[in-house]
């Protein structure tokens, strides 16, 4: 977990498997969140999500937490950003991210 400013305690939960990520997941970090007073999370694997986690995210959501879910695909989208010689721009970064809140209003030069 991390400490952000805007959004307080993040947690973040990575699964390595070969196997879809099922419910029972999500709902053990929807857990800890509740207990630890967090509204964003972020649940990572590297396969990919059962279609019921959709569902609970949504329900999740409703209740005021925010569970970003990135699958594998998404996951190696976002590693190959980072490999690029030259920096990504705005546009790329939100392509793969698809973040649920705003992050940045515009694009700024360094």
């Amino acid at each position: 977990m991390f400490d952000h400013s805007s959004y307080g305690t993040v947690f973040i939960q990575v699964k390595h498997n070969k196997n879809a990520v099922g419910v029972a997941v999500l709902r053990e970090l929807v857990g800890t969140m509740v207990i630890r007073g967090s509204a964003v999370a972020l649940l990572v694997t590297s396969s990919s999500f059962t279609g019921g986690v959709a569902t609970e995210q949504a329900l999740a959501e409703k209740e005021g937490r925010i569970v970003e879910l990135v699958d594998g695909v998404r996951f190696l989208a976002a590693l190959s950003l980072a490999e690029r010689r030259e920096p990504p721009r705005l546009a790329d970064i939100r392509a793969v991210a698809r973040p649920h809140v705003t992050l940045l209003m515009e694009e700024r030069l360094l």
